[in-house]
């Protein structure tokens, strides 16, 4: 575990959720501290190739701070995803592949575009 000090004049100075293979907390004494984790091999499949497109996803993300708040949302969508494709290929590499793939080619609805819309008709 260790300890991260933020510079005095940065906007972010509070972090608390898992950001890539990273879980950051934010103590009432006011210190983050963050722990590092390795993926763990042993764990079954499924867990193995989410976590890591999970990862991926939220490393690829501009805001640090949106990848946090988004973690569960992006699990949830990788998840689904990884119950379309695990049945076809038995190569964790491949199957990775083929959720970042679909993740990236998918055009989602962001809600600024939904307000918009609404205004329009």
């Amino acid at each position: 575990m260790a300890q991260v000090i933020f510079h005095p004049d940065q906007p972010v100075q509070a972090l608390s959720g898992s950001y890539g293979e990273a879980t950051f907390r934010t103590l009432p004494d006011g210190r983050t501290v963050v722990h590092c984790h390795q993926p763990d091999d042993s764990a079954g499949r499924a867990e193995r190739v989410i976590s890591r497109c999970v990862t991926e996803i939220q490393l690829h993300m501009a805001d640090m701070r949106d990848a946090i708040r988004q973690r569960q949302a992006i699990k949830r969508r990788v998840a689904r995803m990884y119950g379309r494709y695990c049945h076809l290929t038995d190569d964790d590499g491949q199957l990775r592949r083929w959720i970042l793939q679909a993740w990236y080619n998918t055009r989602r609805k962001l809600p600024s575009r939904a307000k918009e819309n609404e205004r329009l008709f």
